[in-house]
């Protein structure tokens, strides 16, 4: 197998790997969660989003699809950024009920002043009209407890923050991946040639193992986040060791990087008991 491809197949290994410790580890414990906090749905939903999107990215074999690749990496991504924020503010559901209500009263608000002007449109608005007439002044209302000081228009995070920032305040892996990768990302995500011009044949397998790259250490994080937030160590002591374990054990070939690996973590194998 050539080089290149060779170190794509283990990038994707790692996620695919990591995806199977969740399977493992987390997804019962999470989906058995009887009576959820609105914290603690938040973080379900980004990470059911993620997890979804991790599964339809390891399912693209050919790496021509760079440009869903990368959109499918800029969303975990996001998603992993979003799940810590949530886990740092304990206030985070309450901003974020509020902050999604303001969202929805942005979208109908659009769409009813679209057909005020283009009537013969065939757009169905009355369903907006209804939700503005029913809601749009307690949305407002709940805007101004949260964000005093601020603009509605100005609320275009429930942090008051832009990824940037939040990936500023994260550091660590966050800021690392917003300010290596994150760029070229979304160049295939929004319109525009800045990442297609002179596109060489090696272009593909190097996007592939970026995106493989950024998303296990982006899942790493979401897996992390989880942790924290329902304690999972108190029930399984290793459960970071497997975490680890999936993403490096890709990258160690012979019997002896395996042990070695192991060992950096803290595991040593048992030895084969040899006497008769």
């Amino acid at each position: 197998m050539d080089d290149k491809f060779k170190s794509v197949d283990r990038f994707q290994h790692a996620l695919s790997n990591l995806m199977q410790v969740d399977r493992d580890n987390f997804r019962q414990v999470i989906e058995g969660c009887l009576n959820p906090t609105p914290r603690e749905r938040h973080l379900t939903y980004n990470y059911h989003r993620a997890a979804i999107n991790a599964e339809m990215l390891v399912s693209i074999t050919d790496t021509k699809q760079f440009q869903a690749m990368t959109m499918l990496t800029r969303a975990i991504f996001e998603i992993s950024v979003e799940m810590r924020t949530i886990l740092n503010d304990k206030d985070a559901a309450e901003k974020i009920e509020v902050f999604n209500n303001i969202e929805r009263l942005r979208a109908a608000t659009k769409l009813v002043e679209y057909t005020k002007h283009h009537s013969d449109a065939p757009v169905h608005s009355e369903t907006y009209k209804n939700f503005l007439k029913a809601n749009e002044a307690t949305i407002r209302r709940e805007q101004k407890r949260i964000w005093p000081n601020e603009k509605m228009s100005d609320v275009q995070h429930w942090t008051l923050k832009q990824l940037p920032q939040r990936a500023e305040v994260l550091g660590g892996v966050f800021k690392q991946i917003y300010h290596v990768s994150y760029s070229e990302l979304s160049w295939y995500v929004h319109g525009g040639t800045a990442g297609v011009i002179n596109l060489g044949a090696d272009a593909f397998a190097y996007l592939a193992g970026i995106c493989y790259k950024v998303s296990a250490d982006a899942y790493s994080e979401i897996l992390e986040t989880l942790i924290r937030e329902f304690r999972l160590e108190c029930a399984d002591d290793i459960i970071r060791i497997r975490i680890h374990h999936a993403r490096f054990d890709p990258f160690a070939e012979t019997p002896a990087e395996k042990a070695a690996l192991l060992r950096a973590m803290g595991v040593e194998l048992k030895q084969p008991n040899t006497s008769a």
